[in-house]
């Protein structure tokens, strides 16, 4: 069997076609002659799934016999055929002599798989093992199954092969003068269990190195479906001046029955690492000094996986626009001046890689300042006389910012004054007094208010 590649292959699930022809007939006996049967492939399955067959290519069949209307079922031996050799003629499967012809004109249910295998004894409980070495081709790996459980009578008997296996394609795009030569899966489960009566293929658990088959540089094996972790070596990369590169997947990954998984590698790749901690600066109204962290680095990585020993630090600037904002290098730390505004205030400090020119924004927010008045009514010192008088009375309202007094925000304000005492009365911002004749001082009290 040729199995065309290319790096997108998908494999899809194929059905099987089911015949609707023949006649019903419970008892099993023949409604045609006895000539034998041949098996044809269904042309949109195989298109689907990118395969062909080619002359001399073998699959084995089974085929049971219905003794009612309903399907017949597969047993482990005596069936009406077991495990009779096909082999591909160019446009048809045909017996391989007559030791494997089935005749037709029974109403039968026809099981197939591919590559045919001589050994297969219990098609319901058999062990099919991968080649560990599959550098020749892939086919003789790539299990396939195919059944037309329609009861035909027919004599050409149509089938759609599907695929029971997982493939694995590995590309590689190699740096200047790099030419890879072999690809290994390490530790790949090998085997699978086969039921024909199903066709299902269930992975079992010992484990082998895999040698890929290389197809024009895209590296291709087949494998049980499994699931594999990141917990060593997964692909040891083979090159032309003899060394070696590992793979490590960097988190489990599924290889999925009947699909193929592409795994792409690049030559070594410059990476670049930048990052600044923490990630927002927030400030009181005071301000402050804050330290801040960065990593800025390169490094070489195969995939993504860094290589051991090719890290180095890179040179950032650092700056800003913003003019209460001070960034130092040096200390690696970040002033942020006082807020005397009534409102909060954002700004940011811009880092640059050198090399990469990767930036990174640290935003920096700042709260509103803190506002308080005080309203202080004094007069010229001294008393009035006893023979009576005035004074003036002097209100200064005083507006403080993060408790810090605001010069240009004092006002000398006319006071509503208000008080009572005997003697005495208010006139504007006049605090009147009459004669005392008492041999007693006497005062009152002024407050004043403000809009």
């Amino acid at each position: 069997m040729k199995n065309i590649l290319n790096s997108l292959f998908p494999w899809l699930a194929m059905t099987t076609l089911l015949s609707l022809q023949g006649c019903e007939n419970e008892e099993g006996t023949a409604i045609h002659s006895r000539d034998t049967v041949s098996f044809e492939i269904d042309a949109g399955g195989a298109r689907a799934t990118e395969t062909t067959f080619e002359t001399g290519d073998a699959i084995g069949v089974y085929a049971a016999v219905r003794m009612s209307s309903a399907p017949a079922t597969l047993k482990t031996s005596g069936n009406y055929a077991d495990n009779k050799r096909f082999v591909w003629n160019g446009s048809q499967f045909v017996a391989d002599g007559d030791a494997n012809e089935i005749a037709a004109g029974y109403e039968t249910d026809y099981y197939a798989y591919y590559p045919y295998r001589e050994d297969m004894g219990n098609p319901l409980d058999y062990d099919f093992s991968i080649q560990g070495d599959q550098r020749e081709g892939i086919t003789l790996s790539d299990f396939m199954y195919a059944a037309n459980r329609s009861g035909t009578t027919d004599k050409v008997i149509t089938l759609a092969f599907s695929h029971r296996l997982s493939r694995l394609q590995v590309t590689y795009t190699p740096e200047a003068g790099e030419a890879l030569s072999g690809v290994t899966i390490q530790r790949a489960k090998a085997t699978a269990n086969i039921n024909l009566g199903t066709g299902t293929a269930n992975t079992l658990g010992a484990t082998s190195d895999i040698r890929m088959y290389n197809d024009g540089g895209t590296f291709t094996a087949v494998i049980p479906a499994q699931d594999r972790d990141a917990d060593g070596t997964f692909l040891t990369l083979l090159f032309a001046d003899g060394t070696k590169k590992d793979y490590t997947l960097t988190a489990k990954k599924e290889f999925l029955a009947g699909h193929t998984t592409v795994i792409p590698f690049m030559g070594k790749e410059l990476q670049y690492t930048f990052t600044v901690s923490p990630e927002t600066i927030g400030s009181g109204y005071s301000g402050g000094i804050y330290n801040y962290e960065t990593v800025s680095n390169k490094y070489y990585s195969i995939n993504g996986k860094p290589l051991p020993g090719t890290e180095s630090p890179l040179d950032y600037t650092v700056s800003t626009t913003d003019v209460w904002i001070t960034p130092d290098k040096a200390g690696k730390t970040i002033k942020v001046a006082e807020n005397l505004n009534t409102a909060p205030r954002n700004g940011k400090v811009l880092f640059t890689q050198a090399e990469s020119g990767r930036t990174y924004i640290l935003p920096v927010q700042q709260s509103s300042a803190t506002t308080r008045q005080t309203l202080q009514i004094s007069t010229t010192a001294g008393n009035i006389p006893a023979a009576g008088g005035n004074k003036a009375v002097t209100a200064v309202l005083s507006t403080y910012y993060n408790d810090h007094r605001d010069p240009d925000k004092k006002e000398n304000v006319t006071v509503s004054l208000s008080g009572t005492g005997t003697g005495f009365s208010l006139s504007g911002n006049q605090v009147l007094a009459v004669n005392n004749t008492t041999t007693n001082a006497r005062s009152i009290t002024v407050k004043g208010s403000y809009n």
